[in-house]
């Protein structure tokens, strides 16, 4: 046997008792992995876990332990209840590495995170606030986690929102890689709600330095989001695009920078009755030094329930409270109406103050809106500037409560189908919720309202806040009719019989100024015409959600009216007319006017009375009219004359006319006498002034008169051409001069612009005349003097007479545009 072989036979006989070594080694190494190593991972567990600062102690089940990983049940932090609880973990480690308490890899799956939301913001709920402080001392912590790990993965995280509240389910994939040698890891998060998906990627500081994320989530489905949070009741539609980066610390948690973009695309969400939607645009918002906030958005639009476009939205808020928002070129479209605004901004602070009762927040803010333009129902309306300023409280128990004053700077408002405008408005009132009596009152004042372009004075309002309404009061101030004024008072109620209402009475004192109206400044009405009396009006109004109701009446008394121009005039003029149902413009039936005496041209009338009654704006229907005339009376039928209609036809009826008269007024004549004549005359006025038509007067059958007529001149004009009775017009000048007739017809008819009337009469003279017949004249001669005349029988008389009414009334000098005001 060589030297060579020696050894080799030294380890054959030592082979069985190395096998037992080796043997003993391999238990004791299976033992360690079966029974001492899980016992080993639950103990270094429960050790780190109750290191915490705060923390009492935690829940873990051990399922399976080996040399290199473990499965871990039944994990419980913090509480009661708990704020973090987990079902399953998987760690993974080396031996070595746990016994030096470090973990290569854990995987948690399905865990509960249980949060709390209150005025200090989110935290853990049952978390110890010890856990998340800082440590005193320079010697740095190797780890702040529980356990320190090289990664982590986390896979459908359960948000609970406090004990018994919904919860909110994500399911997202988390990674965290750690590195041993600087402190710091690498975040992935992977998040995947329904129809979209959310990374964020970042570097975190585990020892409480800055840390890092950045968030994109290109086109993530809105009802996604919104099925996270099924308590809202929140229902949403659409897509955003969302970008984020921050920067933070983790221990204790708190922003050191954060930008985020929003873009939405046809964004729509319902929340009850409120209801947003097809919102697009861009809105960034970023952390500002010092610790505020900016947003800042573009080409913002909303589509309901008010149309919207935003040019420029910029939003701050700062953390001592103080807040600002500002708009620039606004629009808003709403049913019926828009609006458009220059720039409208809003600033203020706002402060939380928390007690053993709840906690109560107070609000001090001021908005304001420059060049405002609104326009709804046919009325636009504008202000230079709108301000709002004041204090909102809410208490926190109680409702809110806030004061403050609405102002608004040269405004007005037009009503383009009334040719209304009001301009110059300026003033504020007080603000009070709950409304109640706090002594305060505001004015407004419009410097200006006009009606079709002519100003007609000003007007001025004042308001004051009572409990559960406010009352007002009010004047109006003619510059059209100085001296006139209309003064108006009322209450409003913010919950009556038809929810809120307003009424208000309004009344002008009786106005009578000395030289009569001042017409002459009424472009409308013709030149020289005056009126004048005493002037009175009054009524009340109320508005609530059921609409605008009202009534009112003008009356006048000693009204005169004078038109030199066409000889028109009417004196002791009374009457009233009252609107009972406004807005509607109809008034009562049976309104009146009368007067003592009226006239134009060569035509006078003496009392007269016209009821009447409005039958909108536009319309005026005449019940009855009566006038004396020539000592009888003359009637109007019913009429209606409405605007647009060019005119209206009725008749005229006459009873018991002298005919004197009528021969007077119409003939030119110098006529006296008893006999009276009866008829009707159709007539038509219209834009081309007064036509009659055919029309007749009779006497009474059976009853005749006495006529007796001077002035032979007119007499001859009225002689038919080339009749007998023409060549004697002594005889007919002397037979009428005292003439018995037993019947008369009179008869009317239009020739051109005169009218043409025709009388006819058949009776006998009264007296012998000094007239004898003459075969050789073919006619009559005067007897010699101290000779006998003759007593005739049956003579009839034609008279014709030509009346042009242009002359008769005077419509060349503007009778004419009298009758057609209105038109």
């Amino acid at each position: 046997m060589t030297t060579r072989a020696m050894p080799m036979l030294r380890v054959l006989r030592r082979a069985p008792a190395l096998l037992v070594r080796a043997g003993a080694l391999l238990f004791v190494a299976l033992a360690a992995a079966l029974f001492i190593l899980p016992g080993l991972a639950e103990r270094e567990l429960s050790r780190r876990v109750r290191a915490l600062p705060g923390l009492d102690g935690s829940v873990t089940e051990v399922r399976r332990a080996g040399l290199f990983g473990a499965d871990l049940g039944n994990i419980s932090l913090g509480g009661p209840p708990a704020f973090f609880e987990c079902g399953a973990v998987s760690l993974d480690y080396t031996p070595w590495g746990l016994l030096r308490g470090r973990l290569s890899r854990a995987r948690i799956a399905g865990a509960r995170l249980r949060l709390r939301h209150d005025e200090s913001g989110f935290s853990l709920a049952g978390a110890p606030p010890a856990l998340f402080s800082q440590k005193n001392g320079k010697e740095k912590e190797k780890s702040p986690l529980v356990i320190p790990l090289d990664s982590l993965e986390v896979s459908g995280l359960v948000l609970a929102k406090g004990a018994g509240r919904p919860e909110v389910s994500l399911p997202f994939l988390a990674s965290l890689v750690l590195s041993k040698d600087t402190g710091r890891a690498d975040l992935s998060l992977q998040l995947h709600p329904p129809s979209g998906e959310a990374r964020v990627t970042g570097s975190l500081d585990l020892h409480g330095g800055a840390s890092e994320a950045v968030l994109r989530a290109p086109e993530i489905s809105l009802a996604a989001l919104a099925a996270l949070f099924p308590e809202t009741g929140l229902a949403c539609a659409g897509t955003m695009d969302l970008r984020a980066n921050t920067r933070f610390f983790l221990s204790p948690f708190s922003l050191a920078g954060f930008e985020a973009e929003a873009a939405l695309a046809h964004a729509t969400a319902r929340a009850g009755a409120a209801v947003l939607s097809s919102a697009t645009g861009t809105l960034a918002v970023r952390l500002v030094q010092g610790g505020g906030w900016r947003a800042q958005g573009r080409g913002i639009a909303l589509a309901a329930p008010v149309s919207a476009d935003f040019d420029s939205l910029e939003i701050t808020l700062a953390p001592n409270g103080i807040f600002a928002a500002t708009s620039q070129e606004v629009s808003l479209a709403f049913q019926g109406g828009a609006a458009r605004a220059e720039r409208i901004s809003l600033t203020g602070t706002a402060r939380t103050a928390g007690s053993g009762k709840g906690n109560t927040v107070l609000v001090v803010a001021g908005a304001e809106a420059r060049k405002l333009t609104l326009a709804a129902g046919g009325i636009v309306a504008q202000a230079r500037q709108i301000s709002l300023e004041g204090a909102l409280e809410t208490m926190a128990s109680g409702p809110a409560v806030l004061t403050g004053v609405f102002a608004v700077g040269d405004g007005g408002f037009s009503h383009t189908s009334a040719r209304v405008e009001v301009s110059g408005i300026s003033g504020g009132f007080p603000l009070v919720w709950p409304l109640r009596d706090t002594g305060a009152t505001g004015a407004l004042t419009a410097q200006s309202v006009a009606v079709k372009g002519m100003p007609l004075g000003s007007a001025k309002i004042s308001i004051r806040p009572v409990e559960k309404g406010g009352n007002f009061s009010g004047a109006f101030v003619s510059t059209a009719f100085p001296g006139f004024a209309l003064n108006a008072k009322g209450a409003w109620r913010a919950e009556g019989k038809n929810g809120p209402e307003l009424d208000a009475t309004i009344q002008a004192p009786a106005y009578n100024p000395p030289g009569g109206f001042p017409l002459a400044q009424f472009k409308a009405l013709p030149q020289g015409l005056s009126a004048g009396g005493t002037v009175t009006a009054e009524g009340g109004f109320r508005l609530s959600r059921a609409g605008f109701s009202g009534s009112a009446a003008l009356g006048i008394d000693n009204g005169w009216l004078d038109y030199p121009a066409s000889g028109a005039f009417v004196r002791d003029v009374k009457g009233h007319v009252r609107f009972p149902a406004l807005p509607a413009p109809a008034s009562a039936p049976g309104q009146t006017l009368a007067f003592q005496s009226a006239g134009i041209g060569k035509f006078a009338f003496g009392k007269g009375e016209i009821r009447f009654h409005l039958e909108s704006g536009e319309a005026l229907f005449i019940e009855e009219a009566r006038a004396e005339y020539s000592g009888g009376t003359l009637r109007l039928d019913a009429a209606r004359i409405a605007k647009g209609e060019g005119g209206f036809k009725s008749a005229l009826f006459c009873d018991r006319l002298r005919l004197a008269g009528v021969l007077a007024q119409t003939g030119g004549m110098e006529a006296e006498g008893d006999g009276t004549v009866s008829g009707r005359v159709p007539f038509e006025a219209g834009k081309n002034g007064l036509r009659f038509g055919r029309a007749f007067l009779y006497s009474a059958p059976g009853e005749g008169g006495k006529l007796r007529v001077t002035g032979a001149k007119a007499l001859a004009e009225a002689l038919p051409e080339g009749a007998a009775q023409r060549a004697q017009v002594d005889f007919a000048r002397a037979a009428l001069e005292d003439y018995d007739y037993d019947w008369a017809k009179i008869t009317l008819e239009m020739k051109g612009n005169d009218l043409a009337a025709s009388l006819t009469m058949n009776g006998k003279p009264a007296n012998v005349l000094p007239f004898m017949p003459s075969q050789e004249h073919g006619g009559f001669v005067r007897v010699r003097t101290g000779e006998a005349g003759a007593r005739f029988q049956g003579v009839r008389f034609d008279l014709n007479f030509t009346l042009p009414l242009d002359e008769a009334l005077r419509y060349g000098k503007g009778a004419r545009g009298v009758m057609n005001l209105g038109k």
